[in-house]
């Protein structure tokens, strides 16, 4: 747990990394002083006995210190890997990493097949966009071990560890046209199962809104309601932010046949429903790994050519896009997707004008008129 201070507790023991050379600091629960905390911490790692639980254990206390749940659960899986490799690959206490090893974890990242396909089965290397997040992650984690004396050097250091080139103005998710995300739609109110009605809910605001899923699967029930006349859903976004996304006249049909059917099972009326609003059959949020499969099952259903690389996110990338095709303002659309930055709605209008633009249309009508007459 952390305390109001952002202070990380590890085996009974509160550590203020920021006050950590003041022999004064005392941990309010404990008593201990952050000094005898550290002190602890560096003589298991002067004595070699510093290993995976003990680092672990002090991550994933960092983790929930830092302000977006989203970069820490990201951040945490980051650490997981790194310090599992270090101990089961390399063979070294990863406090004690230096360049080399850092470079050889960069280059395994990039070669090895460690991502999984979920529905397929199948696996290949870590894109070069999470690649370089880790790496900025593993920077960040390695820099904070320093402050608690830790570790002599950052390995991951920028400077001299080159992150891999990312075009910010390109991306790899895969869209879908209107046609295909109006038969997605179609696909989820026809889908069987207990929980058909929220998977017409769900996929409906995911396709329309363009939440991220994280902001679709938290979100409570009491954030659903009426706000000037308009039905949404007050989401929690990166930054720590609250937006408002509407919800389209037809999906919010759908959210009040899907609520009206829990009350119903639950016995209570729709006022009184609390917890998760797309919750599972325990009442628990949908995992990421659940959504995922979901949308490429119904994606697969409605007959979508490209259905094993549709994920979430390609939900959201339609529902920006299809939003700027259609003529919407670029400010009204940053702010439906909750960008900080409008270069990052910009991306999205500009990868649709390239591939609309494009002249390879025209030189493909050139060769249709130019080809001799059908026999």
């Amino acid at each position: 747990m952390t305390d109001t201070q952002g202070a990380v507790v590890l085996t009974g023991t509160v550590i203020h990394p920021r006050e950590a050379g003041d022999a004064a600091q005392t941990g309010h629960d404990t008593g201990t002083t952050t000094t005898q905390a550290l002190e602890t911490l560096q003589e298991l790692r002067e004595s070699g006995r510093l290993g995976f639980e003990e680092l672990w254990e002090l991550a994933q206390r960092w983790v929930e210190t830092l302000e977006s749940k989203q970069t820490g659960r990201a951040y945490r899986e980051a650490v997981r890997q790194w310090l599992a490799w270090c101990q089961m690959v390399r063979g070294i206490d990863s406090t004690r990493a230096i360049f080399a090893d850092a470079s050889a974890y960069n280059v395994y990242m990039r070669d090895a097949p460690t991502v999984l396909n979920r529905r397929t089965g199948e696996l290949r290397p870590m894109a070069d966009s999470t690649r370089k997040a880790r790496l900025g992650a593993l920077s960040s984690w390695s820099g904070y071990l320093m402050t608690l004396d830790l570790m002599e050097n950052n390995p991951f250091d920028p400077r001299a560890l080159k992150r891999p080139k990312v075009d910010q103005d390109e991306s790899p998710t895969i869209g879908l046209t209107a046609p295909e995300a109006a038969a997605m739609m179609h696909a989820a109110r026809q889908d069987g199962g207990g929980q058909r009605l929220r998977t017409a809910a769900l996929i409906g605001f995911l396709l329309t809104g363009g939440p991220r899923v994280s902001e679709a699967t938290l979100a409570p029930i009491s954030e659903y309601g009426t706000d000037q006349g308009h039905r949404r859903i007050r989401v929690f976004g990166k930054g720590r932010k609250h937006r408002s996304i509407p919800v389209a006249p037809e999906v919010a049909h759908d959210l009040d046949v899907y609520l009206e059917w829990r009350a119903e099972r639950g016995g209570c009326a729709v006022a009184e429903l609390d917890g998760i609003l797309f919750a599972t059959s325990t009442g628990q949020p949908m995992t990421q790994g659940a959504v995922w499969e979901l949308v490429q099952r119904i994606a697969e259903r409605a007959g979508v050519a490209a259905f094993q690389q549709i994920s979430p996110h390609s939900c959201r990338h339609t529902a920006i896009t299809v939003a700027l095709d259609t003529g919407a303002d670029m400010g009204d659309v940053q702010e439906m997707a909750g960008h900080s930055n409008s270069r990052t709605t910009k991306r999205y209008d500009r990868k649709g004008q390239r591939l609309n633009r494009s002249p390879v249309y025209g030189v493909a009508t050139a060769y249709a008129k130019a080809a001799p007459p059908a026999e």
